[in-house]
């Protein structure tokens, strides 16, 4: 078997279960809340957190009169999720919660939303005036500098954008920097930030020197030990499950985006044909016009060329007229000599008025 693990109270859990204690989490508390006096603190009835307390300080009774609670799983609606808040308590004027927070997360925001309505609704009654609303408070202890300016500790309230100004909805959310500068450790809290960073602990510090004792109880304690081992596999099968969600959510996203590419590819695709269809389409009604036009000239032509066959028709005609006369013509002249040569000058008195009779004396002489 390998070496016994320790936990630190950097375990959710352990942290949990180290602060299920009056006078811890009063001293705790008072030290973020420098000069603030806690009257009372008292813890809520929790059957697997009482067990473990109980094991851890044996010598001492868990009180079933309680108004902090440790562990619990706050169920805020029908449709509301189930969070397990490491630590809730109030006193007479607020709600509290703290949260140790190892790792940086994306949604702190949100869960700071989420434990403040929680705590809201768990404390409220029906038909409760607002004006009687307790103020809460949810503070992280972070081991990480989420803001990144190095302030020992962030106070964060609602406020206007515009100006500023504030917006007094009785919620405060707290994130105590673990990792700030050495300098910039707030003096009543610096054995704390020791411990929590280093595992140093300040013998002159009865509140330090405590939590070492419990931590150190608890993880001597088998049954304890049992449940924290218990808590962190299921905290790393979890961490599995969701990192090979995580993973088939990215390939199924990549393989979306993939899709998404190609479709706007073939979307280009078939614009791209698409104007090359309105192309050709262009083109072709360029050509049909064209052809049009052409159709036209050529019927301009053929009326032209239909026109100038009818004058030359008309010409023809009228030189084949002309030519008939003139060999009429022809035929008389030589006629009226003959007539004249033979003395014939009745017959062509007659010829020259009597068509018919000119024709007979043509064809008596062969002239035609």
């Amino acid at each position: 078997m390998g070496e016994r693990k320790y936990y630190h109270l950097t375990n959710k859990l352990m942290f949990a279960i180290v602060m299920r204690d009056e006078e811890l989490c009063a001293e705790l508390l008072e030290r973020i809340f420098d000069g603030r006096k806690i009257e009372r603190i008292r813890f809520q009835v929790d059957e697997v957190m009482d067990e473990l307390r109980e094991r851890v300080y044996h010598d001492e009774i868990c009180k079933t009169d309680c108004s902090v609670e440790v562990e619990k799983t706050i169920i805020t609606g029908l449709h509301s999720k189930s969070v397990r808040l490491d630590v809730l308590f109030k006193d007479d004027e607020a709600w509290y919660d703290i949260e140790m927070q190892v790792e940086r997360e994306q949604y702190l925001p949100q869960r700071s939303r989420y434990y403040h309505a929680a705590m809201t609704v768990d404390s409220t009654n029906i038909g409760i005036d607002y004006e009687n609303l307790k103020k809460s408070f949810v503070i992280f202890i972070c081991l990480f500098d989420y803001f990144k300016t190095g302030e020992p500790v962030y106070t964060i309230h609602m406020r206007t954008e515009e100006n500023g100004l504030p917006f007094d909805d009785g919620q405060t959310t707290i994130l105590i920097n673990m990792k700030c500068a050495e300098h910039a450790i707030p003096a009543r809290l610096r054995s704390f930030y020791d411990y929590v960073n280093e595992g140093r602990v300040a013998e002159e510090d009865d509140f330090i020197r405590k939590i070492q004792e419990r931590t150190n109880c608890a993880n001597r304690n088998q049954e304890v030990y049992r449940y924290m081992t218990f808590e962190e596999e299921y905290i790393m099968k979890t961490n599995r499950l969701e990192k090979i969600i995580k993973k088939r959510e990215e390939q199924i996203a990549a393989i979306e985006a993939e899709v998404a590419a190609m479709d706007a590819e073939l979307a280009n695709k078939e614009a791209e044909v698409a104007a090359m269809d309105a192309e050709l389409a262009n083109k072709e009604a360029e050509v049909a016009a064209k052809d049009a036009e052409l159709a036209n000239k050529e019927a301009e032509v053929a009326a032209k060329d239909a026109e100038l066959a009818n004058k030359e028709a008309e010409v023809a005609a009228k030189d084949a007229e002309l030519t008939s006369k003139k060999t009429e013509m022809d035929a008389f002249n030589r006629l009226v000599q003959v007539l004249l040569e033979k003395n014939r000058i009745a017959d062509l008195q007659r010829a020259s008025e009597d068509m018919a009779y000119r024709k007979t004396l043509l064809e008596e002489f062969q002239l035609i």
